[in-house]
């Protein structure tokens, strides 16, 4: 058995193609769990409806309090040897569950899919993915996820099925964004191998008022320091992972200096507030400069000392290449 796990908050508009899309997979042995968010449209009414027909399809309701939030509700009432999750939005190719499952043998923990995205306007985006089989173990896994941009395991929990044993004792931090970063980064440090197959199975909707695609915030600013707090503790505290910890520390500069960026480009009325809020964060970083190497070390002390101004010529160096 497979468990489906499919966070709602006030998504009445598109909740149907995705759940419908869940129901109608060529493999049926599913637990479908709604977790309603506490939405305050006719979400939870749509749900009991859909459950009404199909005796699969189990509706949980919390108060809002996030995806992640959702997320852990639905993984603590999941019964299914394996586990997916599906954004309201979004949804299936027929045949994606019965794929990942084929792809699955007694020691891969993970199948990573291809996912494509699709915008309103009707165009699609596969993004860049590969185009054959990979099977990674724990560390090369672990080293794809830190060290790249679009790592072979990708930061969503979509577009994946995870054998239900490395999910548990996992959790979604209570952070507003980046807390599926967290959560996978938990999940492959329990894996024996994870294998990415080039189909494209799943499909991810593009919102503009997405929770992903907000702007930047004073909280987005904290989560994101928080995931690397969390993401350092775990590097930390397994030796196996004992190569990847500079990578983990610098890391939280990388992400201060994208988020800058991200704030000089958006037009908050708060935007003066925040800044001073990013220069006080970004110089309370502490990173051990014995795992650093001297372009880091060089690099870590000019951007604490005028953080702004360096992502301002990080920007304009971008926008030249491009």
């Amino acid at each position: 058995m497979v468990s489906v796990i499919i966070p709602l908050y006030n998504a009445q508009e598109y909740m149907q193609v995705c759940i419908e899309s869940v129901q109608k997979q060529t493999y049926s042995d599913l637990q479908i769990l709604l977790v309603d968010d506490g939405s305050s449209d006719n979400t939870l009414q749509l749900a009991r409806k859909m459950a009404l027909s199909d005796h699969r399809v189990h509706v949980i309701t919390q108060n809002n309090a996030g995806p992640g939030a959702a997320r852990n509700n639905g993984l603590a009432h999941c019964i299914g040897e394996f586990v997916c999750f599906v954004d309201s939005d979004d949804y299936l190719a027929p045949n994606a569950i019965q794929v990942m499952l084929d792809a699955m043998d007694k020691e891969i923990d993970v199948v990573q899919c291809r996912a494509e995205k699709v915008y309103s306007n009707g165009r699609k985006d596969s993004d860049v993915w590969g185009n054959d089989k990979i099977s990674l173990s724990n560390f090369e896994a672990m080293k794809d996820y830190l060290y790249k941009s679009k790592p072979i395991v990708r930061f969503a929990v979509w577009a994946k099925l995870y054998r239900r044993t490395v999910t548990q004792g996992a959790e979604f931090p209570s952070i507003k964004n980046s807390e599926d970063v967290v959560f996978n980064a938990y999940v492959i440090s329990k894996c024996r191998k994870i294998l990415y197959i080039p189909e494209i199975l799943y499909h991810a909707t593009v919102r503009d008022l997405s929770l992903s695609h907000c702007p930047i915030s004073e909280q987005k600013i904290m989560s994101s320091m928080l995931c690397n707090e969390l993401l350092r503790e775990l590097i930390e505290s397994e030796p196996l992972y004992k190569p990847l910890v500079g990578r983990i520390y610098w890391s939280s500069i990388t992400t201060m200096e994208a988020l800058i960026e991200q704030l000089l480009e958006s037009d908050l009325n708060n935007k003066n507030q925040i800044k001073q809020v990013v220069i006080r964060k970004c110089a309370d970083i502490k990173i051990p400069y014995k795992t650093l190497s001297f372009k880091q070390k060089l690099f870590k002390s000019i951007f604490q000392m005028a953080p702004v101004c360096t992502a301002k010529v990080i920007s304009l160096i971008k926008n030249v290449i491009s």
